[in-house]
């Protein structure tokens, strides 16, 4: 099929709208959306697509989580542009669409020329483009990021961000990020005036608005694929309930100078973890902040709602009942809630120990076995024990070890409040 006939659909997040799940789901059903004639792309990542944002980024823009610059990450943009061109060189008659997905073009692509770049390089291969982006309510947005930036290292007890003011001074990428990261009349503008207005299609990021009642299914349908596709696929980047969240700025905050410096991979583990064996709610502002927050974007909002939404009352539901009336503070209780989710953490890490150990140990066991007469049947005439085979340790085993001791340390300053 020539470019005259293909289209593309590229969605662009916004972060913290679970662009992750719907990137895991397209990359695991990529076989399946072939058969319907559709390609989620691997030229740019195999399920982010990351070498999008890079792509369109300016030369000096550093990075930051989750993304590096171009020159940390040794990206060349011409490279970058033949394999683009090859993979859809390289696709069948029958591939009609091809999707795109990446939230960074939310979050880094912040001035008309950048976009204008990313939309010179798709309308150079496809008749037509159209943009999907999903907007969340502010405050809600910014809750959420508070726990991705405890996975990435920071160590801020603040639950909402510090968003510059216009005219202040942007004196880092956070500055620069926050300043246009919750503007989503801006961000829509931007994208209108690259790609058309028309190709433009902005999703809300509420239950109540979805098609199906959640993400997988909206985003399905937006798309035209059916709804099975999406059956079975578990979400991710779950929110960390508030006790994770109370070590997780213990643990960053006294590896922020700790030598050596915890490796991000450690991080990882006891992220995991603390995902998958804690429950209950992430930390919450006030809600006379959450409500001080969202009203800083009302106006801007409202401005959205008439232009691109204009048969809907309101943008959002302003509804901030699940807010507390006082946020909770990272006082003694909130010690006694990091220390019980270290010793979780901890506790995990010594079954994984216990459970290596006792792989090897049959392993060094089944070592020690002569061998079987059948065996010997085959023409062996050593007599002895077998050859002991290398053992096959889990990935993230290594890591775990090296995290033990840390763990350890960390856990005696907490009990003795220098943590």
């Amino acid at each position: 099929m020539t470019r005259a006939l293909r289209s593309a659909i590229l969605h662009i997040g916004t972060e913290k709208t679970g662009t992750t799940t719907l990137q895991h789901m397209l990359a695991a059903r990529r076989t399946e959306l072939m058969e319907f004639g559709f390609c989620f792309a691997a030229a740019p990542g195999c399920a982010n697509h990351v070498a999008l944002a890079l792509f369109a980024a300016p030369e000096n823009m550093p990075g930051d989580y989750d993304i590096p610059s171009k020159q940390e990450g040794g990206f060349d943009e011409a490279m970058f542009a033949r394999h683009f061109s090859a993979e859809l060189a390289a696709l069948p008659d029958h591939a009609h669409t091809v999707i795109y997905s990446s939230e960074f073009c939310h979050s880094r692509l912040i001035e008309d020329s950048q976009v204008a770049k990313l939309a010179v390089l798709l309308r150079r291969h496809f008749a037509s483009v159209r943009v999907l982006v999903y907007l969340r309510r502010q405050d809600e947005l910014a809750c959420s990021m508070y726990s991705t930036l405890l996975r990435i290292g920071d160590t801020g007890l603040e639950l909402l961000p510090n968003v510059p003011n216009a005219g202040d001074a942007l004196n880092n990428l956070r500055d620069l990020t926050w300043a246009h990261y919750f503007d989503y009349e801006g961000l829509l503008d931007r994208y209108a005036r690259a790609f058309g207005k028309h190709c433009i299609e902005p999703r809300i990021f509420a239950p109540d608005r979805f098609v199906g009642g959640n993400l997988v299914s909206d985003f399905l349908a937006a798309c035209g694929l059916p709804d099975w596709l999406g059956e079975g696929m578990p979400s991710r980047n779950r929110a960390i309930p508030a006790a994770g969240q109370h070590f997780l700025v213990r643990l960053n905050g006294y590896h922020a100078n700790a030598n050596p410096s915890m490796p991000p991979e450690a991080r990882d583990v006891c992220t995991a973890i603390l995902e998958s064996n804690l429950r209950g709610r992430p930390r919450f502002p006030a809600r006379v902040d959450a409500e001080r927050f969202y009203a800083r974007y009302r106006a801007a909002n409202e401005r959205v709602r008439a232009a691109w939404f204009p048969k809907q009352p309101r943008l959002f539901a302003e509804d901030f009942s699940q807010y507390p009336e006082v946020s909770a503070r990272c006082d003694a209780e909130a010690d006694a809630e990091a220390l019980r989710a270290a010793f979780v953490v901890v506790s995990e890490l010594v079954r994984e120990k216990l459970a290596l150990e006792h792989r090897l140990q049959h392993q060094f066991a089944m070592a020690q076995t002569p061998y079987s007469q059948a065996e010997a049947a085959h023409g062996s005439t050593a007599i002895g024990p077998r050859p002991i085979a290398a053992p096959i340790v889990p990935g993230k085993a290594g890591v775990a070890n090296s995290l033990r001791s840390r763990l350890s340390r960390a856990l005696g300053r907490v009990r003795t409040g220098a943590l």
